[in-house]
């Protein structure tokens, strides 16, 4: 009930802070009201985006990877014990900074989330339509799925948000931003060659034949894959440890929702290949049905879809803004937002579906 309560104070607060994106300041105005509405703006963006993030970051034991690997990884670094190697530099050097201040993990989860959902919001407001985003982010699972993977979902986060260096074609400060990223989460790097997803231009027969390819040859494919694994540090402790396979797990979800997205895309085809940012858009959600088919017979596949369904929060709006008639939109918006929302509510109620019931705080365990 805790998160049905936060996701729609959310929703709703964020039809207020819509009202702050892209404020353009008068140059006559004089300093003290620019400095006004900057001050409102972030009076408002804590009203409207605190209690989600509060809720995240005060949780306890909450989601699979809470207390086997960040609670007892914090600890480990915090007093100095061993040489955590399972975390990256940046995250690592974060987790130090946190135990200075509170040598519990508690602050370092509520920073995280801070940081996570800040970011996410910050990308929003390049979206064509904000408030879709942020209720996307909720109906989609995004937002309770970044309990698991912290310091992937900071990378994702931080990808989601770049995608402005994407339009702009600045390679430069796209570059520099994910490689800062990498810091956190070495998936950071698979985004690198994205950046020319842009000038791509593919189409629905390429997919067709590349999927089919990728079925047919499924077991060469998997061997490729393995070789490949072997070259990162890493992903090859996996594969020394005979877990690989361990990491191959069927996304239906994944795939549903990308399959979905790609619909979507189809429906306006015609445009969205007219424009820079669409064909990149539409290249997105093809390698988002890649990496679900791939879900099926090669590991830590849905680590790489992560970044596409990520991607779909500013994807749909996209898609949808093509649509002329406002019925047509709406209707399509809200049965698409009622079709996701409905399965992640199933698969959280029934199938336990990111680890986040029942909600437990650290006030409470």
């Amino acid at each position: 009930m805790i998160y049905v309560i936060i996701g729609v104070y959310t929703v709703i607060a964020s039809l207020f802070y819509r009202k702050y994106i892209n404020i353009e300041l008068k140059v006559k105005k004089s300093l003290s009201k620019i400095k006004l509405k900057i001050i409102q703006r972030y009076i408002v963006f804590c009203i409207a985006f605190l209690p989600c993030i509060l809720l995240s970051g005060l949780r306890y034991g909450i989601a699979n990877d809470y207390v086997k690997i960040y609670e007892r990884g914090f600890y480990e670094i915090a007093n100095d014990n061993i040489v955590y190697t399972h975390f990256e530099v940046g995250f690592t050097w974060l987790v130090k900074i946190c135990s200075k201040f509170v040598h519990d993990p508690w602050f370092m989860f509520l920073l995280v989330s801070a940081i996570t959902i800040t970011t996410f919001v910050k990308s929003f407001e390049k979206s064509e339509s904000f408030i879709l985003s942020i209720i996307l982010f909720f109906a989609q699972g995004m937002y309770f799925d970044s309990f698991n993977g912290i310091r992937q979902y900071i990378v994702i986060a931080i990808f989601l948000y770049s995608f402005r260096y994407i339009q702009e074609n600045n390679l430069k400060k796209y570059m520099i931003t994910m490689l800062i990223a990498s810091l956190f989460h070495s998936s950071a790097l698979i985004t690198f060659p994205l950046f020319f997803f842009r000038k791509v231009k593919l189409n629905y027969i390429v997919f067709i034949i590349t999927v089919g390819v990728l079925f047919v040859l499924k077991d060469r494919v998997f061997n490729i894959f393995l070789s490949l694994m072997t070259l990162l540090p890493k992903s090859n402790s996996y594969i020394e440890k005979g877990t690989y396979l361990n990491y191959i797990s069927t996304n239906l979800y994944g795939l549903i929702i990308s399959i979905s997205v790609l619909v979507l895309y189809l429906y306006v085809y015609r445009k969205i290949t007219e424009q820079e940012a669409g064909i990149f858009q539409i290249n997105m959600a093809y390698l988002g049905l890649i990496f679900a088919v791939c879900s099926t017979f090669l590991p830590l596949m849905d680590r790489f879809l992560y970044f596409t369904k990520a991607y779909y929060l500013l994807s749909v709006p996209y898609a949808l803004s093509l649509i002329k008639s406002t019925k047509n939109r709406i209707f399509i918006a809200t049965l698409y937002v009622i079709f996701i929302l409905g399965i992640n509510i199933y698969g959280i109620v029934f199938n336990d579906w990111y680890g986040i019931l029942p909600y437990k705080s650290i006030f409470t365990y």
